[in-house]
């Protein structure tokens, strides 16, 4: 399995520590059943999902909401718009991801396949987090209801 990777004048930093990242990578192999497992293993991919900081919380060099919206969109009453619902009423939404998968021929470039997941949850946010009681009244009941 093949991957290519994008990148931008922001990735140009990063090659004072790290090798330039090529245009293609090998990821891993498929096995005989041609199914693409998750995993750790070196016939698996393995994925690991940044969530990006607040502009407060990250350190120079961090991805942050505010990267990556003004990457996105130019306008400037947009932007303000966009990371303040972040910042109030999509905290919940920015610890759920779903994994959009293309396959294009190498050859051709055609798009051959497009999948997309289902969500996928923190389980270590708060918003998230099975529910668990701890005091439960009445502590007796009966078939009747009482």
């Amino acid at each position: 399995v093949l991957i290519k990777n994008k990148t931008s004048d922001d990735d140009l930093p990063r090659y004072d520590k790290i090798t330039e990242i090529p245009e293609m990578d090998h990821v891993c192999t498929l096995k005989n059943d041609m199914v693409l497992h998750l995993g750790k293993k070196s016939t698996e991919l393995n994925l690991t999902i940044i969530i990006p900081k607040t502009q407060e919380r990250s350190a120079s060099g961090d991805l942050t909401i505010n990267k990556i919206v003004k990457d996105r969109i130019s306008d400037p009453d947009a932007i303000k718009s966009i990371i303040e619902y972040y910042r109030k009423k999509a905290l919940p939404d920015s610890k759920k991801a779903k994994i959009k998968m293309e396959i294009y021929s190498l050859e051709s470039n055609i798009l051959l396949s497009s999948e997309l997941s289902s969500t996928i949850f923190d389980k270590g946010s708060k918003h998230h987090q099975p529910i668990e009681f701890c005091h439960v009244f009445p502590l007796r009941g009966c078939a009747l209801g009482g």
